[in-house]
C-alpha cells in the first residue's frame, strides 16, 4: 500500500490549508510580543514598618492568644481603608514625584491597551492620579505580628521610590491624626461623665444637708435619711469611676507622643525593572498556546468538512434501482405501462 494510501486526513488538511492554520499561531505570536513590548516597564519600592499597640494597651509582644487581630495586621487593614478613598490618593499622588511624571507622559506605552485608551476620551490627570495608586500597584503585607511590608509600582525607579516615601508619610500622618481626634473625642466623653457625675454628687449632699437640718440626727436611724445617703454614695462612685477613666485616657495621649508606626527598612530606589524576562516568556507562550488552540480547532473543522464532502452517499429507497428502469422515474413508467395493458382489450387467438 503506498504512502499516499495511509496518510492521515489531518496531514493532508494540513497540507492544503498550511498558511491558514499557521496564521493564527503567528498572529497571537505577534500581538503577545506587541502587548510586552508596548507595556511600560514596572519597577517595584518596598518599604518596611514597626507598629505595636498604643499605650498603655500592653505591646503585641506580650500577646499570645491567636484570636486577636495583630498590630500589623490592624495597620494593613487601615491603609487599605484609606486607599479606597479618592481623597486619600489624591493628596499622595500630588505631593510625590508621581503627579509630575503624570503630567509629562499622557500615554503609557504604545501596546494594545494605550491605543484603546487613545480612542475613548482620555482620563485626567487626577484620575490617572487615583488609578495609579490603586490595588494593582499599591500592596501590604503583615510580616509579622508588628511588622508591616509596603510596596509600590512605579514607572521609574526614582518616581517609585518617591511616592512611597510620601504614601507612607502620609499613613503615619493620618493615622496619628484619627487617634489624637478619637482620643480627644474619649476625652470629652468622660469629662461630661465627670461633669454629671460632680453635679450628682453636690445635689445629693445638698439633700443630705438640708434634711439633716430639719431633722438632726438622733440614737435612733432615721428611714428617711438612709435613701438620701445611698444616693450620695452612689453618685460619689460614679464620679470616683468618670475620674479614673478621664485620667486614664489623658495619661494614655500623653504617652502616645511616641510614634507607634516607624519605620524599619526605608524605600529604596529599584535597580532594575520588575519580572521583565520572565513576563515576556510567559506573554510568549501565552500566544504560542492560545495561537495553537485555534489552530487545532481550525483543522479539525477543515477535515470533517473534507471528510463528509468526500464520503460516497448511498441511494436512497425512492432511487434504488428497478428491473424496468432506474429511480422513481422508472417506477412510475412502469406503473403507466401495467395499467395500459390491462385496459388494453385481448386478442382472440385464431
Amino acid at each position: 500500500m503506498s504512502m499516499h494510501a495511509t496518510r492521515s486526513p489531518y496531514a493532508s488538511t494540513f497540507s492544503k490549508h498550511r498558511l491558514l492554520l499557521c496564521a493564527p499561531v503567528l498572529l497571537a505570536l505577534a500581538i503577545s510580543v506587541w502587548v510586552v513590548v508596548g507595556t511600560p516597564k514596572v519597577y517595584v519600592s518596598s518599604a518596611s514598618l514597626w507598629t505595636d499597640n498604643a499605650p498603655p494597651a500592653p505591646s503585641a509582644l506580650s500577646q499570645s492568644d491567636p484570636a486577636l487581630r495583630t498590630p500589623a495586621a490592624q495597620s494593613q487593614l487601615y491603609l487599605e481603608e484609606l486607599l479606597a478613598t479618592r481623597d486619600f490618593r489624591l493628596t499622595v499622588g500630588r505631593n510625590s514625584p508621581l503627579a509630575a511624571y503624570v503630567t509629562a507622559h499622557p500615554s503609557s506605552g504604545f501596546g494594545p491597551t494605550a491605543l484603546l485608551s487613545k480612542i475613548r476620551h482620555a482620563p485626567s490627570v487626577d484620575d490617572r492620579l487615583v488609578s495609579a495608586l490603586g490595588s494593582k500597584n499599591v500592596t501590604s503585607a503583615a510580616v509579622g505580628p508588628e511588622v508591616l511590608s509596603i510596596s509600590f509600582k512605579g514607572p521609574n525607579p526614582m518616581v517609585a521610590e518617591g511616592t512611597l516615601k510620601v504614601l507612607i508619610a502620609d499613613f503615619v500622618k493620618q493615622a496619628n491624626q484619627d487617634r489624637t481626634a478619637r482620643d480627644q473625642a474619649t476625652l470629652t466623653y468622660y469629662k461630661s461623665l465627670m461633669d454629671e457625675a460632680s453635679k450628682a454628687v453636690a445635689s445629693a449632699q445638698q439633700a443630705v444637708a438640708s434634711y439633716l437640718v430639719t431633722h438632726p440626727l438622733s440614737a435612733q436611724p432615721d428611714p428617711a435619711l438612709t435613701p438620701l445617703t445611698q444616693a450620695a454614695s452612689s453618685a460619689e462612685a460614679q464620679l470616683v469611676n468618670a475620674t479614673a477613666n478621664y485620667d486614664q485616657t489623658f495619661d494614655a495621649t500623653q504617652l502616645e507622643t511616641t510614634a507607634t508606626l516607624r519605620i524599619i527598612d526605608a524605600p529604596q530606589p529599584p535597580t532594575g525593572p520588575s519580572g521583565g524576562k520572565k513576563k515576556t516568556a510567559l506573554a510568549i507562550v501565552a500566544g504560542l498556546f492560545a495561537g495553537a488552540v485555534v489552530s487545532v480547532v481550525g483543522l479539525a473543522l477543515l477535515t470533517g468538512k473534507a471528510t463528509a464532502s468526500a464520503r460516497p452517499q448511498e441511494p436512497t429507497a425512492d432511487e434504488s434501482v428497478s428491473p424496468n428502469g432506474s429511480g422513481a422515474d422508472a417506477d412510475v413508467i412502469t406503473m403507466e405501462s401495467v395499467l395500459s395493458e390491462v385496459g388494453r382489450p385481448k386478442m382472440s387467438q385464431p
